[in-house]
């Protein structure tokens, strides 16, 4: 790991992004709440926050820190599945990590949820969208 014991504690924010693909039968039944396993985007949701808070547990160089605020949307946006996530922690290491684990974790669970309706869906576009806070913003490293 890293040593971040020196950096300042700041405002930390991140925002990331996902997309599952799937047929038309798969999101349908998403719209409709008629997926057998139950409701693909609150389930998703739930999975993504959990995930984003244990993020280190996956990514053997993360530090653990507390988080202050996770969310998770999940929207059906035309032929796919739209995850964005957002993190904030008073910390000193950036949470991009989080923002993509939170992103990871939700398009999982909704890949899991999906997976006897369209077994040709596809995950892609995980990516970070946005960072503040620390060095970026003009902290001491």
């Amino acid at each position: 790991m890293i040593d971040v014991s020196g950096k300042d504690i700041t405002l930390r924010y991140a925002r990331a992004e996902g997309w599952l693909e799937a047929g038309p039968e798969a999101l349908e039944h998403v719209r409709n709440g008629t997926v057998p396993k139950g409701d693909v985007p609150a389930t998703a949701r739930a999975a993504g926050i959990a995930a984003g808070k244990r993020c280190s547990e996956w990514m053997v160089f993360c530090q653990p820190i507390p988080l202050d605020w996770v969310d998770v949307s999940v929207e059906v946006e035309g032929d796919r599945l739209h995850v964005v996530a957002e993190v904030k922690s008073n910390w000193r290491t950036g949470v991009e990590m989080e923002a993509v684990t939170a992103v990871s974790g939700a398009l999982l669970n909704a890949y899991d949820m999906l997976k006897p309706i369209d077994k040709d869906m596809t995950m892609s576009g995980i990516r970070v969208l946005e960072k503040r806070g620390g060095k970026s913003d003009g902290a001491p490293a």
